[in-house]
C-alpha cells in the first residue's frame, strides 16, 4: 500500500505513515489535540448523563431485571465452574445462586438465550458490587467519544464550540441522552453504527484508533442479536460503496475485513456462550420464539393453526393455542394483551417444544400464506420506520414498580430512590416530570429521520449539476448520511418485520439522523482549515 499526500506526492509504503503518525501524536499539537479531545468527551459525558440525573435514577425496563438476574447467574456459574465456592458467596445475598428451581423449570433458561451475557454480566457486576450509575457513565463516555470523534472527522478542523453545541442538542433534544441512561443494551446499536462509519471513512486513522473502532464494533455486536443483522447489512453497503468510482477514494478498503472479522468473532462468542451455559446449568438455554409470535400475530400463523390442528391431528406443539386470539406478538409471548394461556405461562415441556419447532412452524405459515405474510411484514416495517416515540421510557419503571410480577425485582434494590415507590405502589410516578421532554425528543427524532432521508435523496438527484468543488466537499458526508438512512431502513425491516414494531427499537438509532444533520449544517458552511489528504491507493 502506498500513501499519497496530495500536496507532496507519494511516500514510501509502510514506514512513512507510521513515522507521520508517531510524529503527529508526540508533537505539542498532537498532545494539545488529545487534551482537547479529553475535555470535549468529558463535557459530552456530563451532557448525556443529564436525562438520567434529572430523572433521579437510570431509565429502566422490565427486561433490565432479566439482564440483572442472568448476570448474577453467569457470575455464580463461573464461580462454580472454577470450583470457587468462596467466590460465589463473597457477595452475600446478592451474589447467591439465582432461583435454580425457576431455571430448571424453564423460566430463566427459556429467555436467557435472547439476552446478551456480556451486558448482563456488566450490568450485574457494576450495579450490585459498585453502583448502578457506573454502567450509565460507561455508556455515556462511549457515546460521547464516538460522537466527538465523528464530528472531528466530518468537519476536518477543530470546532470546539460547535462540538459542544452539537453534543448538547443531541443529549437534550433527541433520544441520545435517554438511551445513554437506559439500563438496556439498546444504545449499542448506535455505537456500532458510529464505530463502523469511523472504520470505513476515517482513512487516515492511526493503528490505535483503528483498533479502538474495531473494539467498539466487536463489543456492540455481542450486545444484541439485531446488531448482528445491522453488521451484515453494513458489509453489503461497504462492498457496494467501493464499487462506486467517486466513493472509493473516501472508503478504507480494509474496513470490510475489520467489520467482517468482528462479526465472525461475535457469532463465535455467542455460540460458545450457549454451549458453555448449557454445560454449567445442566439444561438448554433458549430464547423466546419471537418469529413464531410474529407470524401468529400477523395472521398466517393463526390461520395455519386453524387449518391444521384438529382433535385427532396436532402437527405442531403450538396447536395448544389453536383458537386462541392474541392481540399482538407480546400477548402470545407474555400475555400482555388478554387473559389466557401464553408462552410464558406454558409448562416447561411445551415451551421447549415451541422453541424446537419454531423454524418449521414459521416456514409452514409463510408457505401456506405467502402474500398475507409479505403484506403484514411490509406494514410492520413501515410502522417501525416511523415509530420513534419515547413512551417506553415512561412506562418502564412503572411496570417494575407497580406490577405485582416485578415488585420483587432484584435490580430495584440497587436503586435507593425507588424504595419509596416500592413502599407505595401506584402513587410514585418516577418519570412524570420528564414526559414533555421525552415527547419533544420523539418529535425531533421523527423530523430528523424524515429530513435526513429527504436531504440525501435530493443531493444525489442534484449531484450531477453541482460544481466539482461542492461535490468534493460534500460527497463523503453525504455518503455517511446515506449509510445512516439505509441502516435506519434495515433496522426497521429487521425489528419491525421479524420481532414487531416497538418505539425504542427505532428510537435507539433515530438520533444518528440528527447527528448527520448537525454535521451537515456546520460542514456546509465552509470547507474548514485545509489539511493534507492521505488516501490508500
Amino acid at each position: 500500500m502506498i500513501i499519497v499526500d496530495e500536496r507532496s506526492g507519494p511516500l514510501s509504503p509502510g514506514a512513512a505513515p507510521a513515522r507521520m503518525r508517531a510524529s503527529a501524536e508526540s508533537s505539542p499539537a498532537g498532545r494539545r489535540g488529545a487534551g482537547r479531545l479529553a475535555i470535549l468527551v468529558s463535557a459530552g459525558t456530563i451532557l448525556f448523563l443529564i436525562p438520567a440525573l434529572w430523572n433521579g435514577h437510570p431509565f429502566l425496563f422490565p427486561d433490565s431485571e432479566h439482564y440483572f438476574i442472568i448476570g448474577r447467574s453467569i457470575l455464580s456459574g463461573l464461580a462454580r465452574l472454577g470450583g470457587s465456592a468462596a467466590a460465589a458467596g463473597s457477595g452475600g445475598a446478592v451474589m447467591a445462586d439465582p432461583a435454580a428451581s425457576s431455571d430448571a423449570a424453564g423460566g430463566l433458561a427459556a429467555i436467557a438465550g435472547g439476552r446478551s451475557p456480556v451486558y448482563a454480566l456488566l450490568l450485574y457486576v457494576l450495579s450490585a458490587l459498585a453502583s448502578v450509575w457506573w454502567i450509565i457513565v460507561l455508556q455515556s463516555v462511549l457515546v460521547s467519544w464516538l460522537t466527538v470523534t465523528f464530528l472531528d472527522l466530518v468537519w476536518e478542523r477543530y470546532r470546539p464550540g460547535a462540538v459542544l453545541a452539537g453534543l448538547a442538542a443531541l443529549a437534550l433534544l433527541t433520544s441520545a441522552g435517554a438511551f445513554s441512561g437506559f439500563l438496556m443494551p439498546d444504545v449499542f446499536a448506535a455505537t456500532f453504527v458510529l464505530a463502523a462509519l469511523l472504520l470505513v471513512f476515517d482513512t487516515a486513522a492511526s493503528r490505535g484508533k483503528t483498533l479502538a473502532y474495531a473494539g467498539v464494533v466487536a463489543l456492540s455486536l455481542v450486545m444484541h442479536a439485531t446488531i448482528v443483522l445491522l453488521a451484515g447489512s453494513a458489509l453489503v453497503l461497504i462492498a457496494l460503496c467501493q464499487l462506486v468510482p467517486f466513493a472509493d477514494r473516501h472508503v478504507r478498503r480494509a474496513s470490510l475485513l475489520w467489520i467482517g472479522g468482528a462479526l465472525i468473532l461475535g457469532l463465535a462468542f455467542n455460540a460458545a456462550y450457549l454451549r458453555l451455559a448449557e454445560r454449567v446449568s445442566g439444561h438448554p438455554v433458549g430464547t423466546p420464539p419471537y418469529l413464531m409470535a410474529r407470524v401468529i400475530a400477523d395472521g398466517p400463523g393463526r390461520l395455519l393453526l386453524t387449518e391444521t390442528c384438529t382433535p385427532s391431528d396436532r402437527p405442531f406443539a403450538a396447536c395448544a393455542f389453536a383458537g386462541r386470539h392474541f392481540v399482538d406478538h407480546n400477548d402470545f409471548l407474555w400475555g400482555s394483551g388478554s387473559p389466557g394461556p401464553n408462552f410464558s405461562t406454558a409448562p416447561a415441556a411445551l415451551r421447549t417444544a415451541l422453541g424446537a419447532e419454531e423454524g418449521r412452524f414459521v416456514r409452514a405459515a409463510i408457505l401456506h400464506h405467502p402474500i398475507a405474510q409479505a403484506a403484514a411484514s411490509t406494514r410492520n416495517a413501515l410502522r417501525q420506520l416511523v415509530s420513534v416515540d419515547m413512551t417506553e421510557f415512561v412506562i418502564g419503571t412503572h411496570l417494575l414498580v407497580d406490577d405485582a410480577e416485578f415488585r420483587t425485582a432484584a435490580i430495584l434494590k440497587t436503586i435507593p430512590k425507588l424504595d419509596r415507590c416500592l413502599a407505595q405502589p401506584g402513587v410514585c410516578p418516577p418519570e412524570a416530570a420528564l414526559v414533555p421532554t421525552l415527547q419533544g425528543a420523539f418529535g425531533v427524532n421523527l423530523l430528523s429521520c424524515l429530513a435526513a432521508m429527504a436531504v440525501t435523496a435530493l443531493y444525489w438527484a442534484l449531484r450531477p449539476r453541482l460544481g466539482a468543488d461542492t461535490r468534493a466537499r460534500l460527497d463523503r458526508l453525504m455518503l455517511i448520511g446515506t449509510g445512516i438512512c439505509l441502516l435506519l431502513l434495515v433496522n426497521a425491516i429487521a425489528c419491525g418485520a421479524l420481532s414487531g414494531p416497538h418505539d425504542r427499537y427505532q428510537a435507539r438509532l433515530a438520533w444518528l439522523s440528527a447527528l448527520f444533520l448537525v454535521a451537515l449544517a456546520v460542514h456546509a458552511g465552509g470547507p474548514g482549515e485545509p489539511q493534507p489528504a492521505r488516501k490508500p491507493v
